[in-house]
This record gives structure tokens, C-alpha cells and sequence, in this order.
């Protein structure tokens, strides 16, 4: 739905920040249903504040055009943990991996606590809830991303009828069956995590969707010790009771499940730190982080060649100009050359790298979006604001890092 952009953000006194943009991709912008999807993410993102939730601080619109920035989170996802600890044929020691998703539990139900200003609960749910959108940082924070499907109360947009939201292998037979939603279908989903922690195996795999479906529907997710003989049996007791059919059946919130895993943690690996985890997720990926480090560096100081306040004040519509103002630039999947632009100057520098990951998100600065587009036929619109001035170096994260939360 949206392109992902890593930035650095300048301010007053010689303030800099790494900062990520992220924007709706150029073929969806006049799309209603995605607009509205990404402004609910917004509106709901601005309301997140919790240690283990990405933070989102700054939301801008100008001509029509919508962006958000958010923090800069240096590590990796779950997903990328698992896949390159398979790939190296050692599992992710469970008491770190168990570790880790106890921290996420925590802003989790954060979100799902949540209430509206006035005190009112938002009975907010993700709806998304996979190791994709767990991300470990190296010096120990686990965060929930992607809060881009969730829904509460508040939200302005309503799920078509027919229309399934989420990761097919991580959904909960009221998702299939179109019911009312509540807490416990990102339980169902924590419970699916935690079937692969067991395993080793993600649940349903090589299974085709539509079976995937059916046998949920009918509740007959197996037993983790048919794919691994070995399974704790607490943990496969943990994790079976989350995905249980009947969601009554099932934790009633994150704090319940949280409990039973963390005793389950100190059981198996005493005691565990955030450090410890991110220790362990820096020490496999420190290739890859000492890579991203030089390729930052690089792009940075390129940047520092050129004049920000030279730059044409361009309206994104998430696709961009051909105009090379560095040198170096990335293209979508049509081959075109990406550069966006903003009223305060903006340096698209996007090396080749595509084998890793990055994250990011906010800094309190308004970034603007601007007026034309050099080389396309777009109008320009005249201005509609001025915004504070910010110096924005932007590098396409899938030119420099892989998918994001997109």
C-alpha cells in the first residue's frame, strides 16, 4: 500500500535525526478505500505510545498528498531472525526467541487498552499480529509494527463485506467467517507465532489457502509435537490453548498469556534480558548492520555535497521524477527512476543493497510536500502553506534494507 523511504531530518543548532517516511504508493493514491485505510493508520498511530509500539509522531498533507514520519529503528523483524537462523541451520535459542515475544505482548495490550481522550476504549485490535511485524532492535527493544489494517471504534473506513484483512496463516476462524472482532484474534495470532517457535515450522505451511481456511474454520490446527517430536509441552500447551476454536476458550487478554510465557521462560533460561536478545540478534546480523552503517555513511555524505535549498518544491504522488540530483537513484518495478521531493529540498540517494532489513519512524519537524513534478505533465498547484524548514535526505529502504511494514 505505501513506499517506505529513510531519511535524515535537520534542524535548528545542527540537530539531525534518521527518520522514516512513509507514503501511499503512486497507482493507490486516488484510491478512496487506501486513502482512507492510511489515514486511519495515522490517526490511530499519533494516539500509540508505548515502549513496544513504533512511534509515529508526525503526519503531513499538503495538495491532497499524505506522509508520515516515524522513528528510525536499527534491527530486524522476527521473520528475518527465524529465516536466516534456518538458512544457518540453528534454531533461535527458545528462551531468547519466548523473550522477545513477551515483549511484544506488552504493546499489544497497550493497543488494546487503549482509550479515546475522553476515556472512552477504542477496543482497537491489529489484525496482523506476525513475526513480519515483530521487530527486534540490537540493543534489545522489541516493537509492533504495522498498525496499517487495525481497527477501532474510531475508524472511519468499514471492512467490506468479503473482504479478508491479514496474513492467511495467522487468522482466526471469526476472521473467515465475517463475525464481530475482538481482542482475542490477535491472541489466535500470537498463537500461531508461538506454534512456530514450538515447531521450528510456520503453521500451514505449503498448505493452499483455501484449506487453510477450512481447517481452521473447523478448528483443526495440529498438534505441534506431529511436526516436532521434541516440542516443549508447556509451550505447545501455551500455544494451543491461544488458538483455540472457540475464542472463550482462549487468553482472554495479552497479560494472561503473557504470564504463563514468562514463567515459562525463566523455567527454561532463567533470566532473560531485552540485551540479551538483541545481543543475540546483533552478533547474526552483524554483517548486514555493518553493511547498512557504511551505506547510511556514504549516502550522508554525499548529501553534504549538495545544496537542499537548490532543489525544484515538488508534489510526491509516491512515484517521482527522472531527475538525478545525486547521482545515484532506485526504481520501482517498472524500471522507473523514483526521486521524491519536498518543499524543504529533498536528495534521493538509494544504493543496491536488497538483502536485509531496516525500520524507522518520527521526529516533531514539519516536512512539506511542494508543487510540481520536473518532467512529468502534472499541473502545478499553487501553495497552500508554508512549513517549517527541513533539510530531508531520502534513501528508498528497499534500495538500502528490503520490505518494511509496507
Amino acid at each position: 500500500m505505501a513506499r517506505v523511504f529513510l531519511a535524515v531530518a535537520h534542524g535548528p543548532s545542527g540537530f539531525s535525526k534518521l527518520v522514516v517516511l512513509k507514503m501511499i504508493r503512486v497507482h493507490l493514491a486516488d484510491d478512496p478505500d487506501t486513502l482512507q485505510m492510511f489515514l486511519d493508520e495515522a490517526r490511530l498511530a499519533g494516539r500509540l505510545n508505548h515502549p513496544n509500539v513504533v512511534h509515529t509522531l508526525e503526519v503531513v498533507e499538503e495538495d491532497g498528498r499524505y506522509l508520515m514520519v516515524m522513528e528510525y529503528l536499527e534491527g530486524q523483524s522476527f521473520a528475518s531472525v527465524l529465516r536466516r537462523a534456518r538458512h544457518e541451520t540453528k534454531e533461535m535459542p527458545l528462551h531468547l526467541h519466548l523473550r522477545g515475544l513477551t515483549d511484544a505482548l506488552q504493546g499489544l495490550h497497550y493497543a488494546h487498552e487503549l482509550k479515546d481522550f475522553d476515556g472512552t476504549p477504542l477496543n482497537l485490535i491489529h489484525r496482523d499480529v506476525s513475526p513480519q511485524n515483530i521487530f527486534i532492535t540490537y540493543d534489545g527493544q522489541v516493537k509492533m509494527l504495522d498498525f496499517g489494517i487495525a481497527k477501532a471504534i474510531t475508524s472511519s473506513s468499514e471492512t467490506k463485506a468479503g473482504v479478508i484483512k491479514g496474513k492467511i496463516a495467522y487468522m482466526a476462524p471469526e476472521q473467515f467467517l465475517g463475525e464481530k472482532l475482538d481482542r482475542r484474534v490477535d491472541i489466535y495470532a500470537m498463537g500461531a507465532v508461538l506454534w512456530q517457535a514450538a515447531t521450528g515450522q510456520r503453521l500451514w505451511r505449503g498448505v493452499p489457502d483455501g484449506q487453510v481456511i477450512h481447517r481452521v474454520i473447523r478448528g483443526e490446527v495440529p498438534e505441534p509435537v506431529t511436526l516436532n517430536p521434541e516440542v516443549n509441552p508447556e509451550l505447545a500447551r501455551i500455544a494451543m490453548k491461544a488458538l483455540a476454536r472457540d475464542r472463550d476458550e482462549r487468553y482472554p487478554s495479552c497479560v494472561e498469556l503473557q504470564t504463563e510465557l514468562e514463567a515459562l521462560v525463566e523455567q527454561i533460561g532463567g533470566k532473560v534480558t531485552g540485551r540479551d536478545v538483541g545481543a543475540y540478534v546483533g552478533e547474526m546480523f552483524a554483517d548486514v548492520r555493518k553493511e547498512i552503517a557504511a551505506t547510511i555513511e556514504g549516502q550522508l555524505s554525499k548529501a553534504q555535497n549538495y545544496d537542499t535549498q537548490a532543489f525544484d518544491r515538488t508534489v510526491i504522488p509516491a512515484i517521482f521524477s527522472t531527475t538525478n540530483p545525486g547521482g545515484v537513484l532506485s526504481s520501482d518495478s517498472s524500471g522507473q527512476h523514483l526521486r521524491p521531493s519536498f518543499s524543504s529540498g529533498l536528495k534521493v540517494l538509494s544504493p543496491g543493497h536488497t538483502d536485509s532489513e531496516i525500520i524507522s519512524a518520527s521526529v516533531r519537524s514539519n516536512v512539506a510536500m511542494s508543487n510540481s513534478i520536473p518532467g512529468s505533465d502534472e499541473p502545478a498547484p499553487a501553495p497552500k502553506k508554508s512549513w517549517v524548514p527541513i533539510a530531508v535526505v531520502a534513501v528508498l529502504l528497499l534500495g538500502i534494507g528490503g520490505a518494511l511494514w509496507l
